[in-house]
């Protein structure tokens, strides 16, 4: 069921995704109560429910998947800095960007603890603070964080997780764009059309044309065209 709910979600099929989900989250509970199982289907109806638009659903089950991880595996496990992520993400999605930074920023610092995590995760994390500050209107803050993500992200060479690499550099593309750094700068501009351009190759290379994770490089790539007068 794992298998099917989560290739359900990577074509972008969150809808008919929920109910699998559902069966087998509550086979999982009954036999197995807390555990790592319980959190990662509740990881994949959160997703489900997210990409649907029931952003309150969604952080209500992100938050009792985090609660399993924090159960079972230890404090610093990878999961758990993830899954409150998935939890700050919910509560970005809802506009409550002022309760999220904290989350994050509790995520941030177990991935940079004594157990120091891989590129990807550090690098993501401090992509996704460096969104929500910017949402307060830390915009420059915001910026000069995401490079730094994508800086951590390029430790790596080549990059372990491409989906991650191209989840950060959509997010300075477009902190570059809403900033109005691009409109001011010919030179950002061309800056945020190769990070547009290499998070689109990334993406199409594992998802279907019409998926919205495909669909959101291409989106923000005609855009920094438009601003630099290539919009024809």
């Amino acid at each position: 069921t794992n298998n099917l709910v989560g290739t359900l979600n990577g074509l972008g099929e969150w809808a008919i995704s929920e109910g699998p989900c559902r069966d087998a989250l509550e086979r999982s509970r009954r036999v197995l109560g807390e555990s790592a199982q319980t959190g990662s289907l509740l990881e994949m109806l959160g997703v489900s429910l997210a990409n649907q638009g029931r952003h309150a659903e969604a952080e209500a089950a992100f938050r009792e998947s985090l609660a399993n991880f924090r159960a079972v595996l230890h404090p610093a496990h990878w999961r758990i800095a993830s899954e409150t992520r998935n939890v700050a993400g919910t509560l970005a999605l809802q506009g409550r960007h002022a309760e999220a930074v904290p989350l994050i920023e509790e995520a941030v610092a177990l991935a940079e603890g004594g157990e120091r995590m891989a590129a990807p995760i550090r690098g993501v994390l401090r992509a996704q603070l460096a969104a929500n500050i910017a949402a307060l209107g830390r915009e420059e803050e915001a910026i000069a964080m995401a490079r730094a993500a994508l800086a951590t992200i390029r430790e790596e060479d080549p990059p372990s997780d491409s989906l991650v690499l191209s989840e950060v550099q959509n997010s300075l593309a477009r902190l570059l764009l809403v900033s109005g750094a691009v409109a001011r700068d010919a030179s950002t501009a061309r800056e945020a059309e190769e990070l547009f351009r290499s998070a689109l190759a990334i993406r199409e290379g594992w998802f279907p044309p019409k998926h919205p994770l495909a669909a959101e490089p291409k989106l923000g790539l005609a855009i920094a065209l438009v601003a630099q007068g290539r919009g024809g």
